[in-house]
């Protein structure tokens, strides 16, 4: 009698993810995909991809002169994809030719996207769609006008849409080895990395709300926008200001002959690349100041919002970790936000991923300690980098042996399916515990 493997939703979201993965490792291993038609080692295609389809941007080489423009065209794709996540666009091919979506099918979408309450989810998903296809269009005419100063208007619009794809899903993947170093000095371009990579980091609840409450609000006062997006901009906007306030102060260690207005582009451009987990750097990042690097590896933890393509344990679990830490000190038995009891449930899942991304963290930066000749700092830097899928590096990538290049690998994945999904599929149980157990008394210390 045989037995058909069962796979819950979780775990073919995951399952989705690899096959994926593995698709364009193989397409970037292809003669085809390499600048001297040569085949790349297997890992480092399937680290590159690894990395675009989770958003975080660190390679192992320089995509800008290592693939060829096929190579380069898949990473956007791989990117893309990961950006906006692969159910919703085989959703919306489905049904963009006719078709209907299974019972099934809707289960993966509903589970691998994050929706507001009392939505459609299908409406949502094309809401989803149609505003990437705006936000990515009006960045790439915005960047290639701007690059039409330095390039020829091919490669300009060739290198505004890669970048405005790339800064919108916050993949931080360049076509240039320095990343954007050379558009350090240009407000213009960079206000328009920065208005992207915010779109990108703030998520589609939150612009979906606020553009619905507008609707809504409509010829009388406009309605108010919900707990989730007050907390989420809220905590986004105090994390770019007090970042971009320490990033600066951190680089005031080293003396600089740099005008004061630049050093502050210098600092929010940082501090905004890496909470909003993108990866781009003007700055070399591993000459930077320790202070300095412990300001972004802060950010990189933290993360972008809910329902985006930022990672990170993201703003709004920081924030409502800060509510649970303040009430549970005060001696009060709930946690209270905005006039709203969170619920205990919500907690522990915000406890939980927490705890599994400081584990992880710990285990990741323990091993490579083990196995690669470089610093704690750097190691760390690097570890929080791939599971908060940044991308930024103090330069370490390039040199990781094949373990090194496995378990950062790994950090990503884990990373962006969520170290508390990538543990609900592994772990959960389908069956509900209809029992409990006697409490235990236990001292902490």
């Amino acid at each position: 009698m045989t037995h058909r493997l069962r796979l819950n939703a979780l775990q073919q979201i995951v399952l989705g993810y690899v096959i994926v993965i593995l698709a364009g490792a193989f397409l970037l291993s292809l003669p085809a995909a390499s600048e001297d038609s040569r085949t790349q080692p297997f890992l480092d295609t399937l680290f590159c991809a690894t990395s675009a389809v989770t958003t975080t941007g660190l390679t192992v080489v320089d995509i800008g002169s290592a693939y060829s423009l096929f190579g380069e065209l898949v990473i956007l794709a791989l990117f893309q994809i990961g950006g906006l996540g692969y159910m919703l666009l085989l959703a919306g091919i489905l049904t963009g030719l006719g078709g209907r979506l299974s019972l099934s099918s809707r289960v993966l979408l509903r589970e691998s996207m994050a929706r507001p309450p009392r939505v459609d989810m299908l409406a949502y998903g094309k809401f989803i769609v149609g505003l990437t296809l705006v936000v990515e269009l009006t960045g790439t005419l915005g960047l290639a006008w701007l690059f039409s100063a330095d390039y020829p208007a091919q490669e300009a619009l060739y290198s505004g849409f890669f970048h405005a794809v790339s800064a919108f899903c916050t993949a931080g993947f360049g076509l240039d080895a320095d990343s954007l170093s050379g558009t350090r000095q240009s407000a213009a371009i960079q206000l328009v990395i920065h208005v992207l990579m915010g779109l990108g980091a703030l998520g589609f609840l939150v612009i979906h709300d606020l553009l619905a409450g507008k609707k809504r609000g409509e010829g009388c006062k406009r309605e108010k926008a919900s707990l989730q997006s007050r907390l989420v901009i809220k905590t986004s906007f105090f994390l770019a200001v007090a970042g971009t306030a320490l990033v600066w102060l951190g680089n005031r260690q080293v003396p600089q002959v740099i005008p004061l207005g630049q050093q502050w582009l210098d600092a929010s451009f940082q501090a905004l690349s890496a909470a909003t987990t993108t990866g781009f750097y003007t700055l070399d990042i591993g000459s930077l100041p320790m202070a300095t690097l412990w300001v972004l590896i802060a950010l990189m933890f933290i993360g972008a919002s809910p329902g985006g393509s930022g990672g990170g344990i993201k703003t709004l679990s920081f924030a409502l970790l800060l509510t649970y830490l303040r009430d549970h000190l005060a001696g009060r038995a709930d946690t209270v936000v905005g006039g709203n009891k969170i619920s205990p449930l919500l907690l522990n899942k915000v406890l939980a991923l927490v705890s599994l991304a400081l584990f992880w963290i710990m285990l990741a930066t323990g091993a490579l300690l083990f196995t690669e000749d470089a610093e704690l700092s750097g190691i760390l830097f690097e570890v929080v980098s791939a599971l908060g899928t940044v991308g930024l590096s103090t330069g370490l990538t390039a040199d990781l042996t094949p373990f090194g290049k496995s378990l950062i690998l790994l950090s990503m994945f884990a990373g962006r399916v969520g170290p508390l999904l990538l543990g609900y599929s592994l772990f959960r149980r389908s069956k509900k515990e209809h029992y409990s157990y006697p409490e235990a008394d236990l001292a902490l210390g």
